[in-house]
């Protein structure tokens, strides 16, 4: 059984059989034609139908808006931490260097290569190379200056970036990645305790800005 309003107003109530529809009015109940009901009751459930898509359309669109927030939020806070690792050292001369037992990565910071500009020339350490702390151990060349390199620690070069060489871009595409330059077998493990953590580097560049 279901409902409609005539246009006088008046409900109009119809049930439903297997072979007959029926009017229910003022006047009690009477026949209608069968095929005008038919079509009326397709109308209704359409309708219901188109109901509750838009009610699940609705609900899609409000659950994409709060995924795409979280994502927003996600993104902001990763690019915020982008250059960021509190495992990491830093010298005063903006070399990092990253420890894996006794080897330690060297390369220079982000806040370096982004002063240098496009660097166009690296000149690294060879391999089996002694390095001291502080003193000059190759140099970089870029678009708008040359600047020296400063090994962080003391020791014996074990293995250098070739790829930097050949394409020395990838300093200023992936610092702390694929642009680190060479790696240091330390002699000297305590010096590692004399370089700046991640806040002490941001505190020293905010110092020096």
């Amino acid at each position: 059984m279901f409902t409609i309003r005539h246009p006088t107003g008046r409900p109009v109530v119809f049930c439903t059989s297997r072979r007959k529809y029926t009017s229910t009015g003022r006047d009690g109940p009477r026949g209608i034609d069968l095929k005008m009901a038919s079509g009326v009751h397709a109308a209704l459930r359409a309708t219901q139908r188109i109901g509750r898509v838009f009610q699940f359309s609705k609900c899609l669109t409000n659950s994409t808006r709060s995924r795409t927030g979280d994502l927003d939020v996600c993104q902001a806070r990763l690019f915020s931490t982008t250059h960021l690792n509190y495992g990491r050292k830093y010298t005063d001369k903006h070399e990092w260097l990253e420890m894996d037992g006794k080897v330690g990565t060297v390369g220079i910071s982000h806040y370096a290569q982004d002063a240098l500009g496009d660097v166009v020339y690296a000149q690294l350490p060879d391999v089996g190379q002694d390095v001291t702390q502080k003193e000059e151990c190759g140099a970089l060349e870029s678009v708008k200056a040359a600047s020296e390199l400063y090994s962080p620690v003391t020791g014996k070069v074990v293995e250098k970036n070739t790829a930097v060489e050949d394409k020395p871009g990838l300093i200023n595409m992936s610092c702390y990645e694929k642009g680190w330059l060479f790696k240091v077998e330390l002699s000297k493990p305590q010096e590692v305790d004399e370089l700046m953590d991640e806040d002490q580097y941001q505190q020293f560049l905010k110092n020096h800005e």
